[in-house]
């Protein structure tokens, strides 16, 4: 397409130039202004892209630049890295010349320490400003899974900026999670956005997601901003994965936005919400792979794999389905032709073959059309499902962290794990036991460390998720049907951590750290191991249990001395196709 050649830089800047400034058909008497958004830097940035992005921005010369948050890579306990990252971005950002504010993201605020860093450079992390007659409001949610869970307290504090706002030609809210793509995608109201409609606000900028896509609901446009330097997702450029920032003019109550990757000029609608949703949908149900049940941590048999692809377009889909082998598989055939009509689905088969560790597993690789032309980039692991079972228990152990009941005695338990990529495991030894009766769910865990001094265990408040501490960590799909997870995490003197997770229909998945599961929880710390014992209720699980039943299952040990982790099931995702499976015997 022509708008996605790349131009010469001058003509490039003389065209946005000329469109920032405005023409004849724009001018007016009220002043205009402009105010440039810039997405994430985190998870192995590009450094030289986020640099271009700012170099760019300092020659378009914004009134004003905003972030939408993770601007630093964060997640450490060592306050002299977290100060010196942000000195780092401190220098990049004061060489543009361009007056900048902060959205708080979760790389930036992740805990105490860094809370209290990020309020001695910058003050209070919500706050809002007053320019030329607008309003920008930055909100620091990152802290909480869904609109519906931010504190009373903050609300409060939003409406009450709203209100004395509400006279303003427009306002512009920044926060961090896109709350309202996971809302809007699955149908339900939105808290913030019915606040929202209520006032002038004429846009919301989010981040988070790496992509870039784009909705309005009652006259408020959405963006979720696009990386601007951190890693990209997978699916391409048609669901939104590339670089960019964007360039906001205003003039009066009059908005328009441009959506800027590093030298290209590219339309506001190139990924739409429901283009998002669509892609999603595709990309989650199109193609599917037939399950594959492993009963150990190899797999030395020939597996036949059923792939089953449904025809999402109005043509006749021709491509070629083509594996990326990984780790110790063998495929046959490596490609293989697809034709499938409009509206119809196709079946090929695939014979594979493990000769050493179970994970990683290889990954097949389709194109679909979707939306008009657009392409979805379909990756596809091989869906091995690694199989453990929980036994009945014949009499109720008491939850004490001593395993010394004939149920854990009795059961050898689940030894072998993987990287957190798969592969050997580097972890010390760990024994997983797992046994139920009519009420409740029991699970046990010896974690041996042979440097039981070198132990991590700081956090004492439930929730109080702290990123250096040894824990352990179990999750759950009760039903397998749903994408509804419940992970419950244990560290070794026993703080709990739990969440509820569910992936919306837009592909991302929202969490809920408010939900608690009601477990009782006993940890013990001995001279060659830590051990924890848990009783979870299975109600509060919104699981049952009967005659071979199927739970989607899998475990995890984070070893902060050797800094990795043991996963029974790699790696650990919130996937149905990426998750093991915990049988009832």
């Amino acid at each position: 397409m022509g708008w996605m050649r790349k131009w010469d830089v001058s003509l490039f800047f003389l065209f946005l130039l000329v469109w920032a400034v405005g023409t004849a058909a724009f001018a007016g008497p009220e002043p205009q202004f402009t105010f440039a958004v810039v997405g994430d830097r985190t998870e192995d940035a590009d450094e030289a892209v986020f640099e271009q992005i700012l170099s760019e921005v300092s020659q378009l010369n914004p009134s004003l630049m905003v972030s939408v948050g993770d601007l630093i890579q964060g997640y450490t306990a060592d306050s002299a890295l977290v100060e010196g990252e942000w000195n780092e971005i401190l220098d990049l950002l004061d060489a543009t010349g361009v007056d900048y504010h902060f959205t708080v993201g979760n790389h930036d605020i992740f805990d105490r320490q860094s809370a209290a860093i990020y309020r001695k450079r910058f003050g209070a992390p919500d706050k809002y400003f007053r320019f030329m007659d607008h309003v920008f409001v930055t909100l620091d949610l990152s802290a909480y899974g869904t609109a519906a869970a931010v504190p009373p307290a903050k609300i409060e504090w939003l409406t009450r900026v709203l209100e004395v706002s509400k006279k303003s030609k427009g306002i512009f809210v920044f926060y961090h999670k896109p709350f309202w793509c996971e809302d809007f995608s699955a149908g339900r109201e939105n808290l913030l956005h019915n606040i929202f409609k209520n006032y002038p606000v004429k846009a919301v900028f989010t981040g988070h997601y790496h992509r870039y896509f784009h909705d309005v609901r009652d006259g408020i446009q959405y963006f979720g901003v696009a990386s601007s330097g951190g890693v990209l997702p997978p699916g391409g450029r048609d669901r939104g994965a590339f670089y960019a920032y964007m360039l906001a003019r205003v003039r009066g109550e009059s908005l328009s936005v441009q959506v800027l990757e590093p030298g290209l000029f590219t339309p506001v609608d190139i990924v739409t919400f429901d283009d998002g949703i669509r892609m999603a949908e595709v990309d989650a149900n199109s193609v599917q792979l037939s399950e594959l049940l492993a009963y150990d941590y190899r797999m030395s048999s020939v597996g036949q794999v059923t792939i089953t692809v449904e025809n999402p377009g109005h043509a006749t889909l021709t491509d070629t389905a083509q594996w990326v082998l990984r780790g110790d598989w063998a495929v046959q055939p490596m490609r293989d032709y697809v034709e499938v009509p409009a509206d119809e689905v196709g079946k090929l088969t695939a014979f594979v073959r493990c000769d050493g560790y179970l994970f990683p597993v290889p990954v097949l690789e389709m194109r679909l059309p979707c939306c008009g032309g657009k392409t979805v980039e379909v990756t596809k692991p091989l869906n091995v499902k690694r199989v453990t079972y929980a036994d009945f228990a014949d009499s109720t152990p008491v939850i004490d962290g001593v395993l010394s009941e004939p149920i854990w005695r009795d059961f050898p338990g689940e030894t072998h794990y993987f990287g957190p990529q798969g592969g050997r495991s580097p972890v010390d030894s760990t024994v997983l036991k797992i046994c139920y009766d009519a009420a409740n769910l029991y699970l046990a865990a010896e974690c041996f460390d042979d440097q039981i001094g070198s132990l991590r265990a700081t956090a004492t408040d439930r929730d109080a998720f702290a990123a250096e501490d040894d824990a352990v960590t179990f999750l759950f799909q009760p039903r397998r049907a749903s994408e509804t997870f419940y992970q419950v995490s244990a560290s070794p003197i026993g703080t709990l951590f739990d969440r509820r997770v569910e992936v919306c229909p837009f592909g991302t998945y929202v969490s809920d750290p408010t939900w608690d599961a009601p477990a009782q929880v006993a940890a013990k710390v001995l001279a060659d191991r830590w051990v924890v014992e848990l009783a979870i209720p299975l109600a509060g699980l919104q699981g049952s249990v009967e005659s071979e039943s199927r739970w989607g299952f899998n475990f995890l040990r984070i070893q902060q001395r050797l800094g990795t982790t043991a996963v029974f099931q790699a790696p650990l995702r919130y996937r149905s196709d990426g998750i093991g499976i915990m049988g009832f015997r």
